[in-house]
């Protein structure tokens, strides 16, 4: 709505509908939920995200399940269809269950065992596969309940600030407290999140220029309130050019060690095992991509590249599209998504199968 003084003001709700269990099973798993929740039964109604906001002259206020600065004020690589390589529905259709890597809380040993594999010494490897800073890494932390303020926008310049209290809390009132994960292997969450980002553009002639700069912060524990993860601090910029029928653009961001485990407890690791677990800990995320698209009449083309790295496990994809406006509101589409999904390497996992095998 609206208000007499020129304030608006509304929310904005999202359901998910279940069409199959085994869909809603997948997207349990990936959002880290109970797949015996009631909810995950592939024919309810759930809540996906709601929030409340005021919009005036002095700025724009989200409360609630709202995407983050960072998420909503970034610049992104150019894209059509379902987004190709940079944001595309492809990995709905891969295994991505490629490669296994040594947990990063495994104890240091001289070999690790059929014993310990079967004591689960090992995990499947983690791949980055979207333009996004680590809490926009998964649908519950992307629309994690939060607070947002956003400037207006000033001689092309707008700014913005969200602060979430933890991203375990999301979804309707059940969620605003916290959902602690079981695993103390992993980090349970990002508490005091707080992102920020600026944006510009400026139209020159025909030309429009944008350019964006975000950064991410945050503390990580576990179930026990002990701190064995690296913290948040992570940014990401962008850029983009659009003349006449042409646009060109890019980002990279860099999550550093955010969300690692911390270094073993050991003095001077000298076994195979801890050196390559503390490699992987140290290893620092990144992502950078690259698109481009024309579009003439009702035809458009578009084409754009991905790549990333997290705790050393690579992906590589190249994405090309062509869309037609058969109507208004009606559009077809083709895509093609190429990729390469790259575990990081490990001779002790090696060493470690052939002992298993006998």
């Amino acid at each position: 709505g609206k208000a007499d003084n020129g304030i608006e003001y509304g929310s904005e709700i999202k359901f998910d509908i279940d069409t199959s269990a085994g869909f809603d099973s997948y997207r349990a798993a990936e959002e880290e939920k109970d797949t015996t929740n009631k909810y995950h039964d592939g024919k309810s109604v759930r809540l996906h995200h709601a929030n409340v906001y005021v919009k005036s002259g002095m700025g724009h206020v989200a409360l609630g399940g709202t995407k983050s600065a960072a998420h909503s004020l970034k610049v992104v690589a150019p894209s059509i269809a379902t987004g190709g390589a940079v944001d595309g529905d492809w990995t709905n259709y891969v295994n991505m269950e490629v490669g296994q890597v040594i947990r990063a809380d495994t104890t240091p040993t001289t070999n690790i065992t059929s014993a310990a594999v079967a004591a689960g010494a090992f995990e499947k490897a983690v791949y980055l596969t979207g333009d996004v800073l680590p809490t926009d890494a998964s649908t519950a932390s992307k629309y994690s309940n939060k607070i947002a303020f956003y400037t207006p926008k000033m001689s092309g310049f707008q700014a913005g600030i969200s602060y979430g209290l933890d991203t375990n809390n999301y979804g309707g009132h059940s969620g605003f407290s916290s959902k602690y994960s079981t695993d103390a292997t992993r980090p349970d969450g990002v508490r005091n999140n707080v992102s920020v980002a600026a944006t510009y553009e400026h139209q020159m002639n025909d030309m429009l220029a944008q350019f964006s700069v975000a950064g991410e912060f945050g503390d990580t524990k576990n179930e026990q309130g002990e701190n064995n993860f690296r913290d948040v601090k992570a940014f990401e910029v962008g850029a983009s050019v659009c003349a006449d029928e042409f646009k060109l653009g890019g980002t990279y961001g860099s999550w550093g060690k955010s969300l690692n485990h911390k270094d073993l407890a050991v003095a001077a690791p000298t076994t195979d095992v801890a050196v390559q677990i503390n490699e992987r800990n140290n290893s620092k995320g990144y992502f950078w991509t690259l698109g481009a698209t024309y579009v003439n009449g009702p035809v458009s083309l578009g084409a754009n590249y991905y790549a990333s790295k997290l705790q050393g496990n690579k992906v590589r994809t190249f994405g090309l599209a062509a869309e037609y406006a058969l109507a208004e509101g009606l559009t077809t589409y083709v895509e093609a998504n190429f990729f390469k999904l790259t575990p990081k390497a490990s001779g002790v996992y090696q060493l470690a199968e052939a002992v298993a095998g006998g």
